[in-house]
């Protein structure tokens, strides 16, 4: 069933801590993200003489598979996102489609970081420090090299696992009770930026 899709207000990269209305967005978001089970990217479309790359997000076909709170360690690794994209089995259609060119993943992982990086003063908590050192030490990076020069193939499968590691931490910290995590501005900025990128109107749109 297409869920209802809310459109939301840009990402700013300014700190700030989270308030009320912030978190009651924030909770909206990521009960959407936690119905995700997969984002993929299958096939490519030339725009504008340009190539741009159909993201293709996939829900779980039943709710008993949405995750839960089975991460009862904030600080616990997520899920091997290679092995869960490649063992992903596309049995239902996907929920949205959206075209973004390359420079949009390399944005978002951007507007990510900043999110992560602004949201504290001195020691990230466990979710800001994992989302910044996937960025910076991550095995699915969406570089200038892969870009001009690597096979098509390996360029779509990389850049849909970038977005699928962002999605992991977020559905493993939504997983997590707050009581046992601490709370920041990063955690709901992070799940907007990906909300935004995944649901928000795509370049091909009028």
């Amino acid at each position: 069933m297409p869920m209802e899709l809310m459109l939301l207000p840009r990402l700013s990269t300014d700190a700030s801590p989270v308030a009320p209305e912030w978190s009651s967005l924030g909770k909206q978001m990521t009960t959407v993200l936690k119905r995700i089970e997969c984002v993929r990217i299958d096939s490519t479309v030339r725009l504008d003489g340009s190539r741009a790359f159909v993201v293709d997000v996939y829900e779980y076909a039943s709710t008993n598979r949405i995750p839960t709170n089975r991460f009862s360690d904030p600080t616990a690794a997520p899920r091997s996102v290679s092995t869960s994209y490649e063992n992903f089995k596309n049995t239902t259609e996907p929920i949205v489609c959206t075209q973004r060119w390359f420079a949009e993943f390399v944005d978002l992982r951007g507007q990510i970081y900043q999110a992560a990086h602004n949201a504290h003063k001195r020691t990230p908590c466990a979710f800001c420090k994992s989302v910044i050192y996937e960025i910076a030490w991550g095995e699915h990076q969406p570089g200038v090299l892969l870009q001009y020069f690597g096979p098509k193939k390996r360029v779509m499968c990389t850049l849909a696992k970038s977005v699928n590691a962002f999605l992991e931490l977020v559905k493993q910290t939504a997983a997590t009770p707050r009581a046992t995590r601490m709370m920041c501005s990063g955690q709901e900025q992070v799940a907007q930026a990906l909300y935004v990128f995944l649901f928000a109107h795509d370049l091909s749109s009028p």
